[in-house]
């Protein structure tokens, strides 16, 4: 696909938007930029106010520009007002996602999704591949944006892309060299419409693999074994709970290689630095997808080895008076939150709440396991929450914010429990996103004296 006298709608400049503008004006593209709040971004950006000249606000302004394509920042749902008048003149509307792979075809792409873990795995993957010597770029859902690392980056490079279900919700084309799929469970349920629908976008990962690729898939998981029955590439199960024939598992204290009916220890589950039985599973699928692209079982050991995990999942912050804290920001649904309480001994003073997706939580307090002293709740979500404490008979307290959630931790938390913010909950409406919420919290607990 060439740019040059392409016309490209940008539509939302937030993160995503701003860098794709950046870089397909770059590449040659007649750009336009539209957002909700474009006339504040315009004033207090210094970055969106260099596209003042390109705005438009209205959906005549778009009839008049004529784009032939719009590139949605990965936040907007498809149920938006200006989405669907958009679709609505003709114009595609698809992802960055779907834009860098249009635009670099022939990319070598490794692209993870879940709904818990992806940030985790695609980390490590890419420093497993860095460990090959290779030029590698880290990106999607995960650190910059992804068409500025595409521009940037050389064809024999490797892209290592997190893809979150609304990235690919819109894409059509979009085929990596290989991919991993790690777990689905509901979230953004919201957003997607139905837990069908979210299910069909995570699936868009594997849609047009060719028979000769492979992708890697969680096997414990049911609603991957039967995405994976759908597919015509060859599928690579990972286990923790047997040794697949030609697959991963976990076995006598080690990931294991299974291949052509013999297996290879990978790594001792020991060596691995971050703590949770979640993370065995993460290191598992970074170790099947970076051995499907020929990496040695070397780079792969000294990666893990490595490896310290990544920042606001299952962080540990610091121990004062003998309670330890930690930040686990990017807990925004019941599963991942489920996870981090695995992953610690407790007793846990916990924090949740926030962003309310529409989804049951029933099934965390069922996972509580009597580890949790008390709840800070927190949020939209707070009063639901507060329901299903009363009905668990767990002790809680309604916060206004971290602010006082830290102050209450310090009153109630004794030597050797430990403090979690793992809100179960996304952080729109109190914060922007998780970074800045789980960044806060840090500072908070930083200042404890």
């Amino acid at each position: 696909m060439k740019l040059q006298s392409k016309k490209i709608l940008i539509l939302g400049m937030g993160i995503t938007g701003k860098a794709s503008a950046q870089a397909l004006s770059l590449m040659g593209a007649d750009l336009r930029v539209m957002d909700d709040h474009l006339e504040d971004l315009l004033q207090t950006d210094p970055q969106v106010g260099n596209w003042r000249d390109q705005a438009l606000y209205t959906l005549e302004e778009v009839r008049g520009f004529g784009p032939d394509l719009c590139v949605k920042s990965p936040g907007i749902p498809p149920t938006n007002e200006m989405v669907m008048g958009i679709r609505g003149l003709g114009v595609e509307v698809i992802s960055d996602l779907e834009m860098a792979y249009r635009l670099f075809p022939d990319r070598k792409i490794l692209a993870i999704s879940g709904t818990n873990g992806k940030t985790t795995t695609t980390a490590l993957v890419g420093a497993i591949m860095r460990q090959t010597g290779q030029m590698v770029h880290v990106a999607g859902n995960i650190g910059v944006g992804m068409l500025e690392e595409f521009r940037r980056g050389g064809p024999e490079d490797i892209y290592v892309i997190e893809c979150s279900s609304f990235q690919l919700e819109d894409t059509r084309d979009f085929r990596p060299a290989a991919a991993a799929l790690i777990n689905i469970t509901p979230d953004h349920i919201d957003w997607h419409g139905s837990m069908e629908a979210y299910v069909k976008a995570k699936g868009n990962l594997l849609r047009n693999l060719q028979p000769k690729q492979c992708f890697v898939i969680n096997g414990d998981d049911p609603i991957l074994q039967e995405i994976s029955k759908t597919m015509e590439a060859k599928a690579i199960p990972i286990s923790l709970t047997k040794l697949p024939k030609d697959g991963y598992g976990l076995h006598d204290g080690g990931i294991y290689e299974c291949k052509d009916g013999e297996s290879t220890k990978i790594i001792d589950v020991s060596e691995i630095q971050i703590p949770g039985r979640h993370n065995i599973e993460n290191a598992m699928i970074a170790a099947a997808l970076t051995r499907a692209v020929g990496t040695s079982i070397e780079d792969i050991q000294k990666a893990i080895r490595e490896f310290k995990g990544v920042a606001h999942r299952l962080e540990f912050i610091r121990e004062f008076d003998g309670v330890r804290y930690y930040n686990d920001s990017k807990g925004t649904n019941v599963d991942a939150t489920i996870k981090a309480i695995e992953a610690l001994p407790g007793p846990l003073v916990l924090f949740a709440g926030g962003y309310d997706k529409k989804v049951s939580f029933r099934d965390l307090f069922e996972a509580f396991d009597g580890k949790v002293k008390e709840l800070l709740l927190m949020g939209e979500t707070q009063q639901l929450l507060r329901e299903y404490a009363e009905e668990y008979q767990i002790p809680y307290t309604l916060i206004g914010g971290l602010e006082e959630g830290v102050l209450r931790a310090r009153e109630i938390a004794g030597t050797e429990d430990q403090v979690l913010l793992s809100p179960a909950s996304a952080s729109w409406g109190m914060y922007p996103n998780f970074e800045v919420r789980g960044e806060h919290f840090r500072q908070l607990v930083e200042s404890l004296e």
